[in-house]
């Protein structure tokens, strides 16, 4: 089956790459950061965010910055702001991304508050990963329901506390590499109950319609396109 990222519309100066064993051939490339791997899932979320030469856009839980890096190279003229706690992880990105409209806080989401003229957010939550188990493996004896349960909660408050902070207006991407539904379509229903102003709005047509869902949401599956698995919600601050 052809990926739906293959379009030149979807997929914009960046290369698609099916066959892996020719990453060989950019050992070096890699190794520095000058390349990077970045799955269909990943770059969904960052496509759902619809962004333009106008925006000024916040990833929060940003480390190590490939999708900051991404929305940079799509839109190198805009102001971006990547936030996470981790400082060595966010380290990365400052060595490989010198521009100065790219701009990296060391900082708890939970105490994030949006710099004045944002227009867009993208909170990649941390979650267990379901749909990367095709490289990771081992991620299915690491999880039990009680590790389950606590990702869940720390989402909600991740989602409690941006939500609030969001200004009117504004557009909202909520992501994970997550397949379960817990950690993605229940946890938007569950947001949409505590903040009444936030509703779903259209994925941009950059997002492929065939992972779209009815409720709008893109859902990546690992099968039948062969890539890792991940979901993503696009939502407005009325």
């Amino acid at each position: 089956t052809s990926s739906p990222w293959e379009d030149a519309k979807v997929n914009p100066t960046w290369s698609d790459v099916r066959d892996v064993s020719s990453l060989s051939l950019w050992q070096k490339d890699l190794k520095d950061g000058t390349l990077m791997v970045q799955s269909e899932a990943s770059r969904t979320a960052v496509l759902a965010l619809g962004l333009d030469s106008d925006s000024r856009f916040s990833d929060l839980c940003a480390a190590p910055g490939g999708k900051t890096r991404l929305a940079h190279h799509l839109h190198p003229g805009i102001q971006i702001e990547a936030v996470d706690i981790s400082e060595k992880k966010l380290g990365l990105l400052s060595k490989y991304v010198t521009s100065s409209n790219v701009r990296t806080v060391i900082k708890d989401v939970q105490s994030w508050s949006a710099p004045a003229g944002t227009t867009h957010v993208l909170l990649d939550v941390p979650c267990t990963g379901t749909g990367t188990l095709s490289h990771k493996p081992d991620l299915r004896h690491r999880y039990t329901t009680h590790r389950l349960n606590e990702l869940l909660d720390l989402q909600q408050e991740l989602l409690h506390h941006v939500v609030g902070q969001l200004p009117q207006g504004c557009i909202f991407v909520y992501a994970t590499c997550s397949i379960l539904y817990q950690e993605n379509e229940a946890q938007i229903d569950w947001v949409r109950k505590q903040h009444s102003t936030i509703e779903v709005i259209p994925m941009p047509q950059s997002v492929p319609a065939s992972v779209v869902t009815r409720e709008g949401y893109a859902r990546i599956n690992p099968n039948p396109f062969r890539t890792s698995g991940g979901f993503a919600a696009r939502l407005i601050k009325r």
